[in-house]
């Protein structure tokens, strides 16, 4: 019989025929629903306990308000969703475990944290070994000192190129101007490209607190500008999260004019100091 036709057959009572000196007495012995409910409460707590989750919160849910059934319901409910999370990450589904295992961490259910950084390494790993290595860093970089996340991270990254000129128009040989950049203020590296009526003509890259200096025909110059905290090569560039944009002269002038015979000297600073400003673009503005 089941639990709930118990609870009925109870609720409506037993009816005994019993013989009392010869006569037949009808008695009606009734159970009070509290009874029956504690019954089924261990019978839920039996069930729990064996791991039957799916049946247990069916019997907690039944029990309404009784005792901390509601309480015991939830409970139920995060053991199925651990469960669950299990099977999506033995299936490596890491997305779809990551979002259970996040939600169970939260209320520091088992060891759904440790899980939630397994899933976030191995979302990072398949980023990595597709060469999504922008997102692979920030994915090693968020799990902190995890596994051997941080060599990971750093493994993302790529060198500096070598500070100074790396491009140089060779239709643009002429000397008669020296520039020198100055990023010595800076804690953050500096990718230049240096145009003429929109003919690039040269390119630089400066260290952290570096210079470079560059000689250059006499003219007017639009200086596109790109900085960022990492560096992920010539494609990625600084990524996502790096600064790309134009720099501004003298009255907010996108273009400046240098005169033959003469020296400058840019200040490039990442915060409002400097006697250059900039302008924002886009990534795709930079490189194009």
């Amino acid at each position: 019989m089941s639990t709930r036709n118990l609870i009925v057959a109870c609720i409506i009572g037993l009816v005994a025929v019993i013989a009392l000196s010869g006569v037949s007495v009808l008695v009606y012995i009734s159970i009070a629903p509290g009874i029956i409910q504690e019954r089924v409460y261990r019978e839920a707590i039996t069930l729990f306990e064996n791991g039957d989750y799916v049946a247990a919160k069916t019997a907690f849910e039944n029990l309404g308000e009784f005792s901390d059934a509601p309480l015991r319901v939830k409970e139920c409910q995060n053991h199925l969703d651990y469960q669950e999370a299990e099977l999506l990450l033995s299936s490596r589904k890491y997305d779809k475990a990551l979002r259970l295992f996040s939600s169970l961490a939260a209320i520091e259910f088992l060891d759904s944290k440790d899980k939630t950084s397994q899933c976030q390494y191995a979302l990072a790993m398949s980023d990595f070994e597709a060469g999504n290595l922008e997102q692979a860093f920030y994915g090693f970089q968020m799990l902190g000192n995890y596994s051997d996340a941080v060599s990971r991270a750093e493994s993302c990254l790529a060198a500096y190129p070598e500070q100074g000129v790396l491009y140089r128009n060779p239709g643009y040989g002429s000397t008669l101007v020296t520039l020198l950049i100055d990023a010595t203020a800076s804690e953050l590296p500096f990718y230049l490209k240096l145009f003429n009526n929109d003919t690039h003509v040269a390119s630089l890259f400066i260290h952290p607190g570096g210079e470079s200096t560059i000689k250059l025909p006499a003219g007017t110059y639009t200086i596109k500008e790109a900085y960022g905290e990492h560096w992920f090569g010539d494609d990625l560039l600084f990524g996502s999260k790096g600064f790309y944009g134009i720099m501004l002269f003298e009255n907010d002038s996108e273009s400046v004019h240098f005169e033959r015979f003469y020296e400058y000297t840019l200040r490039l600073f990442s915060s409002s100091s400097g006697n250059v400003g900039n302008k924002p673009t886009d990534k795709d503005s930079f490189v194009g």
